[in-house]
């Protein structure tokens, strides 16, 4: 995507597809180009996850480019109405991986989700020591039970996922102690990358870890706004690997507050879908 977005026309031509000048206009206005084109690839990437499900559940063709009507929550979460189903949804991105989650009639329930970086800069071997304020006990303990030092890196990057997904789930951001809520992982993640077909839109299988419990007492007792403002304090997590063979496996972890869900993947080829659009 970077390089097709260098090129001048392709930019322009792509920044286009977003229906909202005021959305092209802060897009354009973005210094770096590497971000610039980030936050344009998000944008035209969540309006194709979005009008892909709007076009199952309406039975119409699929358009990417449709306009969207979102509505948001009173903490800015957006989410899109469609014939009396709401669909909750929520984004991350990895170095050069973008994933949406969509809640399919949430009921006004949330979703978080969150990936984890194949190259970042954070120390391999004193990541427990600069990290240990955002961290419970018994999530300190977890990790310092991993003897093998590369598989507790691993082990931290999934709780971070974690951390990060319910923290999005909440609406919070970063702007809550992030110590106040711990999980327990009864198994890592197993570091098998899924098999993804070539089409434009095509579907895949993840195996999903769900050994994996979140403990949010103290915010409870806080009467923490964004946990208060939730319909249910119940919480599903589920952790699965994107990718593998780099310097770290791209995790994927994702909060919900239903018991059980059938998640289906797809993989979107973005390159494709906006040079034939």
């Amino acid at each position: 995507m970077l390089d097709f977005l260098r090129d001048d026309f392709n930019f322009e031509v792509s920044l286009r597809l977003v229906n909202d000048l005021q959305q092209q206009l802060r897009i354009s206005k973005i210094r770096d180009f590497n971000q610039r084109c980030k936050s344009l690839v998000l944008k035209l990437f969540t309006n194709v996850v979005l009008n892909y499900i709007v076009s199952l559940l309406e039975s119409i063709d699929f358009d990417p480019w449709r306009p969207l009507d979102l509505q948001y929550n009173q903490f800015g979460k957006p989410f899109l109405m469609v014939n009396g189903t709401v669909l909750q949804f929520n984004s991350s991105s990895s170095n050069d991986i973008m994933s949406i989650v969509v809640l399919m009639n949430s009921g006004g329930s949330a979703v978080g989700i969150d990936l984890s970086h194949s190259r970042q800069n954070v120390s391999t071997t004193k990541f427990i020591d600069e990290f240990a304020p955002i961290f419970d006990d018994v999530e300190l303990t977890y990790l310092q039970s991993i003897s093998n030092i590369q598989q507790q890196y691993i082990a931290f990057n999934h709780i971070w996922t974690l951390k990060e997904a319910f923290t999005k789930l909440l609406g919070s951001g970063l702007n809550i102690d992030l110590c106040q809520f711990f999980f327990s992982i009864k198994k890592p993640v197993e570091l098998a990358e899924p098999e993804m077909g070539n089409d434009l839109i095509s579907e895949y299988s993840l195996e999903w870890n769900d050994q994996i419990g979140i403990n949010v007492d103290k915010l409870a007792a806080q009467e923490n706004k964004f946990l208060v403002s939730l319909p249910s304090k119940r919480f599903t997590c589920v952790s699965s690997v994107l990718r593998t063979g780099e310097e770290l496996p791209v995790i994927v972890s994702i909060i919900h507050q239903h018991d059980k869900l059938k998640i289906r993947s797809y993989n979107i080829r973005m390159l494709k879908v906006i040079s034939s659009s």
